[in-house]
């Protein structure tokens, strides 16, 4: 830039010395002046102008690499999606090595009604290919992988979950390897969850009525109602259904999330 503009000053004085009376009139300036200013300006710009195309040609090639490996990007911002949002149909986030299949012999042995067990079957491949069908609409249009992706495959859970009710879901989430169970790990002294009578090892079931099957339903559900109000705790312990009575809000406990047989079956 320091180089246009010595050259554009240049070209000022020169003609304002040419224009001044009594000057030279071999100095007057030429219809070629014109011309030979943009030339220079043009000479001056070129190097500019090369760096500015090769760093666009590389900016292209990289755009180039990038949807190559992963897709057209997505038009969405990624925000970070809450736990209790975050979908574990067909061992989604949060599943176990080979989540997804589903493994009908893993029910057999955990003694389920072989009837219930070819339900499940039919219901799993349904919703695998609901699945897909969200995924590909997803990546056309440019929504992969983004809020709204999860969005669609937490209301197909939903759905599967209504259609199939509380006991054959869980059957369900297990034969596909996902964790279905929600454990208490330590409990924190003085907290409502020591008062109530909690231990490390509970399998929680049922918090006021709701079935509990993530960490973050749990969460979502200590938080309604009125704050200390006393609700009921189902778990399960030493293969025992405990009910204990327990203060609306933050239990005080540490939590687990493992994959465990159909607690109704």
């Amino acid at each position: 830039m320091l180089i246009v503009a010595a050259v554009l000053g240049g070209a000022v004085a020169g003609w304002m010395v040419s224009d001044r009376p009594g000057a030279n009139p071999s100095a007057d300036p030429s219809p070629s002046a014109p011309r030979d200013l943009r030339a220079s300006i043009d000479q001056a710009l070129a190097p500019d102008r090369a760096e500015r195309a090769a760093l666009a040609a590389e900016v292209e090639r990289l755009g180039q690499a990038v949807e190559g490996l992963f897709g057209t990007l997505p038009l969405e911002d990624p925000e970070p999606i809450p736990d209790e949002e975050l979908p574990e149909l067909g061992g989604g986030p949060g599943g176990t090595a080979g989540a997804g299949q589903f493994d009908a012999d893993r029910l057999a042995a955990a003694r389920l009604d072989p009837r219930d067990i070819e339900d499940l079957r039919t219901r799993w491949a349904a919703a695998e290919l609901a699945k897909l069908e969200i995924q590909d609409q997803a990546i056309r249009e440019g929504w992969f992988f983004t809020p709204r992706h999860r969005r669609e495959l937490n209301e197909l859970e939903n759905e599967l979950r209504t259609e199939l009710g509380e006991s054959l879901f869980d059957a369900y989430l297990f034969a596909t390897g996902t964790r279905n169970r929600v454990l208490v790990q330590q409990v924190i002294p003085g907290s409502s969850a020591a008062r109530a009578g909690l231990q490390a090892g509970d399998a929680i079931l049922l918090y006021d009525g709701e079935r509990i099957f993530k960490p973050g339903e749990l969460r979502i559900a200590t938080g309604r109602g009125s704050r200390g109000e006393s609700v009921e705790l189902q778990v399960r312990r030493g293969g025992r259904t405990e009910v204990l009575s327990v203060e609306r809000g933050p239990l005080g406990i540490l939590l687990d999330h493992r994959l465990e047989e159909p607690a109704d079956k």
